[in-house]
């Protein structure tokens, strides 16, 4: 990713230029990986394209899946070109971004793995990405989770415990001072 970076200062004349060659950079650099070679450099252009948007997980508008494989027929863009045009692409970015959001959500406020129980399966989180995925909608996904009785829960009983720990340790205290005035 210091590729990305490399001699790039946001706002300095012609910034927009270096982004897109270091992206370039980038993508040619992630063709040369021996795992990428493996598994595409024996496909057809379609094979390539599709697959890179099936790797994504999206199902590509036709219009686009049919501009980028005309782009590699002509030989207008390379396929470092396409891997970065489907990268980009605003689908995959926010499934990504959503998946992330809702999993922050389980670590933060649950302090948890989403299949950790109660949920022994992926049923609750998959419920709050399908959710997001429809609705879009954020703060309500927060709100949620923040109004949900396992967070509340959990934060009464730290509450409880730190509670607890303090009495108990002052309990103790009083109990070796009360032993030493007795001695």
């Amino acid at each position: 990713m210091k590729i990305v970076g490399r001699g790039l200062f946001v706002g300095a004349s012609g910034w927009q230029h270096v982004l897109e060659t270091n992206k370039s950079a980038l993508g040619e650099k992630w063709l040369g990986r021996t795992d990428f070679k493996a598994r595409y450099d024996n496909k057809s252009n379609q094979q390539y394209v599709d697959e890179l948007f099936a790797n994504a997980g999206q199902t590509p508008k036709d219009a686009l899946s049919h501009e980028l494989l005309s782009a590699l027929d002509k030989s207008s863009q390379s396929r470092a070109g396409v891997l970065s045009r489907v990268a980009e692409s605003v689908p995959s970015d926010r499934a990504d971004y959503n998946e992330a959001y809702v999993l922050i959500h389980y670590f933060g406020y649950l302090h948890r793995n989403p299949d950790d129980p109660p949920d022994t399966n992926l049923r609750g989180f998959n419920f709050w990405l399908q959710d997001l995925n429809q609705t879009g909608d954020y703060r309500s996904l927060t709100r949620s989770f923040i109004e949900s009785g396992e967070y509340k829960d959990r934060g009464q009983k730290e509450v409880s415990s730190r509670q607890t720990a303090g009495a108990g340790g002052r309990t103790k205290a009083c109990l070796e001072i009360s032993m030493t005035n007795e001695k």
